[in-house]
């Protein structure tokens, strides 16, 4: 073996068993979730009736949303979150939606890859007002979405907007 090959060989054999420690040490190892609401939709679900025609059999409110993964790692989140609006006389306004796929309906469980945007639909499963007792908030107008990493489950808040509390309101109705 010549000396530089030894050299690289070294540095190789040092680099490599470093680099992830040293990464988790600086914080360079995570994934980080950033997610907004875009724009309200209806998703129309076809059928057929007893004559074979194609028809509407249902319409599922949702809002297209943009998820983006800042960090370093893949991250992959969970199907379903749920966003606090107003506080009310009675409880607060509470949404839970889930995100799926179009065209089935089926639930999707999201992956990000690191540095990766992606737009998913989520369908708004439930809207209800929900009495303290029945359903503690940690604060109003805000989201909760849950993702794993490589370290383990994490929970991202963002704001929930009036624009976007409006919109899920109106899509709703």
């Amino acid at each position: 073996m010549t000396f530089p090959t030894a050299v690289a060989a070294l540095i190789a054999a040092v680099y490599t068993p470093a680099v992830e420690p040293v990464q988790r040490w600086l914080g360079l190892d995570d994934s980080e979730l950033n997610a907004a609401f875009l724009n309200p939709d209806i998703y129309n679900v076809e059928g057929k009736n007893e004559a074979g025609q194609t028809v509407i059999t249902d319409n599922i409110p949702m809002m297209r949303m943009l998820l983006s993964n800042t960090g370093y790692t893949l991250m992959v989140v969970l199907h379903n979150f749920t966003c606090v609006g107003e506080k009310l006389e009675d409880g607060n306004q509470i949404f839970v939606f889930r995100f799926f796929e179009p065209g089935n309906a089926n639930a999707v469980y999201p992956s990000i890859e690191r540095g990766a945007s992606r737009d998913f639909f989520a369908a708004i499963d439930n809207y209800a007002v929900y009495p303290e007792s029945e359903w503690q908030v940690a604060a109003n107008h805000q989201c909760t979405i849950t993702y794993t990493d490589k370290h383990g489950r994490k929970n991202f808040d963002f704001a929930f907007t009036e624009e976007a509390r409006e919109n899920v309101m109106d899509v709703l109705n």
